[in-house]
């Protein structure tokens, strides 16, 4: 089996307050076409308004891979979507990923 290797693509991060990730992702998919994302969480402190353990806050960690060609249109689109724009609204980054592996599942009728 030969695998595909993709070359000069991204990889936008975002720390966000708990349950905005996954609802971005099906965003991400409908309106942007993008199916490479994942969603984790961590713990954080005074970056987001979010469910607080003393001083620290639960926070989703949304991590999409994407082609140079696209990067800053979904960086931009994460930006609005996520509603990031405000304070404890979280943060955003974006760096270069020089290799990456291109996994496919295969579809599965259903039965």
């Amino acid at each position: 089996m030969d695998i595909e290797h993709l070359e000069d693509t991204r990889l936008i991060t975002c720390v966000l307050p708990k349950d905005r990730g996954v609802p971005l992702i099906q965003r991400l998919r409908d309106e942007m076409g993008v199916d490479s994302a994942n969603v984790t969480t961590g713990r954080t402190r005074g970056l987001v308004e979010s469910i607080s353990y003393g001083e620290w806050s639960e926070v989703d960690i949304l991590s999409v891979v994407t082609s140079r060609d696209k990067a800053d249109e979904v960086f931009d689109f994460l930006f609005d979507a996520a509603d990031i724009d405000h304070p404890k609204g979280g943060l955003m980054y974006m760096g270069r990923l020089d290799l990456n592996t291109m996994f496919t599942l295969p579809e599965i009728e259903a039965g």
